[in-house]
């Protein structure tokens, strides 16, 4: 997930300073980081309040507007 690496270094993180914080191994974040392994959903929480985002900014999620002719 490339959003976590794009947070994480904003945040001024090292992976194994993010680890640290979320309570995995460093492995755990590289994972994350780089092999397309997603962290666990108890684990969501505590990243988002690290990298001080939203699980949707995490997950690079877009509100959906609806067309002008889905509404009509």
């Amino acid at each position: 997930m490339e959003t976590i690496k794009i947070l994480r270094e904003k945040a001024g993180l090292s992976q194994a300073q993010l680890a640290e914080a979320v309570g995995v191994d460093r492995s755990a974040v590289a994972k994350w980081e780089g092999a397309g392994t997603f962290p666990r959903a108890d684990k969501i929480p505590s990243i988002c309040s690290t990298l001080n985002c939203t699980p949707n900014e995490l997950f690079n999620v877009r509100p959906r507007i609806a067309s002008c002719s889905e509404t009509a």
